[in-house]
């Protein structure tokens, strides 16, 4: 069964945000990513990433969010992820990704 992730993409002055909802894996992200990262590198702007509504990421999933990151960062953009669910924040721990992450991880979730 294919799972599907919702998202909906909203600018907000200089900042794209990338509100994702569902499952973030790889039968589900393939036409996100292309959006996502092909927009960011022809019209650079700052990405947040607002987790809120992720209920399941696999590595397929934390794979996009390290690519975004590296993109962002290559263009000079501030890149953040937002509103990370309790068990996705306990995941990107059990992995070191919130190290890799940690200076655009919002803790307050």
């Amino acid at each position: 069964m294919v799972s599907a992730v919702g998202y909906s993409i909203n600018r907000l002055n200089d900042t794209i945000v990338l509100e994702l909802e569902g499952d973030i894996e790889l039968f589900s992200i393939q036409d996100m990513r292309k959006t996502v990262i092909d927009g960011i590198i022809k019209q650079p702007r700052n990405l947040s990433i607002d987790l809120k509504g992720v209920t399941y990421i696999d590595s397929t999933g934390m794979s996009l969010l390290i690519e975004a990151k590296k993109v962002v960062e290559n263009v000079g953009k501030v890149y953040r992820i937002v509103n990370v669910p309790h068990d996705i924040l306990q995941l990107f721990r059990r992995v070191s990704l919130d190290q890799f992450l940690i200076d655009n991880l919002d803790e307050n979730t």
